[in-house]
């Protein structure tokens, strides 16, 4: 039988010799799961806080904030965040509005550029003023559209047990002053939700 031939010997390369190799680069999936957790850390956070100043409104007022402040002839003219500032230690802010005027008053569109970063949801590509996070609106919900204030007593399910606020992706975001809110009466109740 014939053996191969021997391969030569080469005498081992130099350092400098040695071709550069890249380092290996994390995969975008890490990234964008790493990325995720801390967006989704943050936006537990911001709900969570959102949650507690709802909670202490409805503590202070006896019922939680309507969707919407309302003029003297019920027209929507504020959105609940901007109601619930005061308990969000955002007092001046809230002191700066006139509640009397719309959302998109001379007045009341220069304050949008201040919305607080509790309303930036983290990893949104929107522009400044624009928040995700909505109320979830009914005539039955915890922060209603319809003419009657829900007190604590109105949410049958328990309040552990009752959707108030949701992320929505950006299709779905509005200006924080603005009345607008995720409607819930709709058949896929999970179109436009965030993460």
């Amino acid at each position: 039988e014939s053996q191969p031939p021997a391969k030569e010997s080469q005498p081992p390369a130099k350092e400098s010799d040695a071709p550069t190799v890249p380092s290996k680069r994390v995969s975008n999936n890490v990234i964008n799961s790493v990325r995720g957790a801390v967006y989704r850390d943050q936006t537990m956070k911001n709900l969570r806080q959102i949650g507690v100043a709802i909670v202490n409104y409805e503590s202070t007022r006896g019922r939680y904030p309507a969707a919407a402040i309302l003029s003297r002839d019920k027209k929507p003219l504020l959105s609940w965040r901007v109601a619930i500032l005061p308990m969000l230690d955002e007092q001046g802010l809230h002191r700066q509005f006139k509640l009397d005027q719309p959302w998109d008053s001379e007045h009341n569109r220069k304050l949008i550029e201040r919305m607080p970063s509790i309303f930036q949801s983290p990893g949104s590509d929107l522009d400044d003023g624009y928040t995700n996070y909505q109320a979830v609106v009914a005539p039955s919900t915890v922060i209603s559209n319809g003419r009657k204030a829900t007190r604590i007593r109105d949410v049958r399910d328990g309040t552990s047990k009752t959707v108030m606020i949701v992320e929505t992706d950006d299709t779905y975001a509005s200006i924080w002053t603005k009345p607008d809110d995720y409607d819930a009466e709709h058949e896929d109740p999970l179109r436009g939700l965030g993460s």
